[in-house]
């Protein structure tokens, strides 16, 4: 017999990691790792009833089968010569922070879209993010 859990209507609501990716070894396309850099995605957005807009955090919700836990692995900042330490001025004492393989990240986007397809999730129900900041968002 297989078990299979069901849908619920529970969502996970949160923020969205800044990442930075580590620099390119020679011949490759691709970064070996991200790293968090302590910070959260942020979007411009326009104040109500005004013309002026201001930075904020991201905050997306969604239906918690849409989440995909990545286990991330602990490292030392200052050990790094693949990264620029300057990225990570939002880590209080700058000192470690996580890390996730790209192999890893990519799997992990490959699964969630694979889970939306099956649930025939809605494109349009697919939040599009204009990050301020579009390196800091490479998921």
């Amino acid at each position: 017999m297989i078990m299979k859990a069901s849908r619920t209507t529970e969502k996970v609501t949160g923020q969205l990691l800044t990442l930075v990716p580590t620099l390119l070894s020679p011949g490759s396309q691709d970064p070996l790792s991200f790293l968090w850099n302590g910070g959260y995605i942020k979007a411009w957005s326009t104040i109500p009833g005004t013309t002026e807009s201001m930075e904020c955090i991201v905050i997306v919700s969604v239906p918690s089968f849409l989440v995909e836990p990545i286990n991330p692995e602990p490292t030392f900042i200052r050990l790094r010569e693949d990264i620029n330490s300057d990225d990570f001025s939002e880590i209080q004492g700058g000192q470690s922070t996580w890390q996730v393989s790209h192999g890893t990240l990519q799997a992990a986007c490959e699964l969630l879209w694979m889970k939306a397809v099956e649930a025939k999730v809605p494109l349009k129900s697919i939040a599009c993010i204009t990050p301020s900041d579009a390196k800091a968002f490479p998921y």
